[in-house]
């Protein structure tokens, strides 16, 4: 009594055996709930392929839906034009609701388990931003943050002048620091589920399935619908005392870097986004602006160059051979712009000739891309391997260096898909 309570904050994991009491007590509450489900002895034992090693109930999940039919909080949040629409900002601001509450919040031990900062961009300093520059992902980096800054400023003038939001736990938390790090657990943490009413999703933050690192294996998560519960299946033997990870997804590095803040060493789903489309200042725009039209392909796009299965070269899709190709046509030499040439056939990918000059094009706009670096490859290398590089810095040069080999590839070899 008259002692002052500690500000309600997410766990460090820099205390080892803190963090291990914690997953402790989070393990007893799962098994309370559905002791057949859960295996206690999980982590001490060890695990055959497709052994189900973690089974979790959806009424322990914090969810999108949860946030708005199950609490008190759930009103304000269906009516608000923003948090209506978007589920990942709903799941935000419930997590904070839920961190003011502390120890009486249900989700108390998961949330003290979580991490206390991420390196995700949305912890970019203006210096971290600079690797990034020459990159599609800096345009999509720089949106991401933006977009955050507006939300805080909206939902923070809520919280200050709304009654029914100021009665909220989370309006004596609502920091911009308190709110980077909600959504950033949630972007790194969140899992699509299906929702209660059919024909529609939501998004979740499951406990302990959401500790587990990311594997290129293949996908050994499911959900079933009959058990609402939440299946994770080992997708390789495992020994005692492993650490088990799961499938992220077929996602590449771009996005692993925007959005789960770190880039994998390996990752054959890998894919580079480039963009390429029509000059407004070419004489022939508008001829070439209708025979986009006519082959219904965009005049300008983002296009993204896939890894090969095989490791050698990108894939590139048959649309951006004939944007290409049209992007390359010359009008006949006699002056006429009727389009009834062989060269205004954009269509036909047949001709080799052509085929090789499309080729030689983005060979060319790879190369460029790679003279985009803020730095050499060695230079960055250097800084990498720097222990005083914080670790956004050491975040955006990682996905830059991944892009280099991904552009490496593209001009070594381009293999074009139906």
């Amino acid at each position: 009594m008259g002692k002052n309570k500690k500000k309600p904050t997410a766990h460090s994991t820099s205390d080892d055996s803190e963090l291990c009491n914690l997953l402790e007590q989070l393990l007893n509450l799962t098994t309370q709930e559905d002791k057949s489900e859960l295996p206690n002895d999980v982590l001490e034992s060890f695990a055959l392929d497709s052994d189900i090693f973690l089974s979790v109930p959806l009424d322990l999940m914090m969810t999108s839906d949860c946030a708005v039919e199950k609490t008190q909080f759930g009103p304000l949040l269906r009516e608000d034009p923003i948090c209506s629409k978007m589920s990942n900002v709903r799941l935000s601001l419930f997590l904070l609701n839920e961190l003011a509450k502390g120890e009486e919040g249900f989700w108390h031990f998961y949330i003290r388990c979580l991490p206390s900062r991420y390196c995700t961009v949305l912890y970019f300093t203006e210096e971290d931003m600079r690797f990034l520059s020459g990159s599609t992902t800096l345009d999509s980096a720089c949106r991401m943050n933006r977009s955050i800054a507006r939300q805080y400023a909206y939902f923070k003038r809520k919280f200050l002048t709304e009654a029914k939001w100021k009665k909220q736990p989370a309006a004596k938390i609502f920091t911009f620091e308190a709110y980077r790090w909600a959504c950033s657990t949630v972007m790194t943490r969140q899992n699509e589920l299906p929702s209660l009413t059919p024909g529609r999703m939501q998004m979740a933050l499951v406990p302990l399935w959401d500790m587990c690192n990311h594997d290129t294996l293949r996908s050994g998560t499911d959900y079933d619908v009959a058990s609402q519960q939440l299946v994770s299946f080992a997708t390789r033997e495992y020994k005692k005392n492993e650490q088990v990870n799961i499938f992220y997804g077929n996602r590449a590095n771009a996005q692993f870097m925007l959005h789960n803040g770190f880039v994998p060493d390996e990752n054959q789903w890998d894919s580079l986004a480039i963009k390429i489309g029509l000059s407004k200042a070419d004489k022939l725009f508008e001829m070439k602006r209708r025979l986009c039209e006519q082959m219904k392909i965009p005049t300008s796009d983002v296009f993204e160059l896939k890894k090969a299965p095989d490791g050698d070269g990108v894939l590139v899709p048959k649309v951006l051979l004939h944007l290409v190709h049209i992007l390359q046509w010359k009008a006949p030499s006699d002056g006429t712009t009727s389009g009834t040439d062989v060269g205004a056939d954009p269509s036909d990918a047949t001709d080799p000739v052509r085929t090789k000059k499309a080729k030689t094009f983005l060979h060319v706009r790879c190369q460029l891309l790679m003279k985009a670096l803020p730095r050499s490859v060695e230079e960055l290398t250097e800084i990498l391997n720097d222990p005083t590089t914080s670790l956004e810095s050491k975040l955006a040069i990682r996905y830059r260096l991944s892009e280099q080999r991904m552009l490496t590839n593209a001009c070594n070899k381009i293999l074009f898909t139906v």
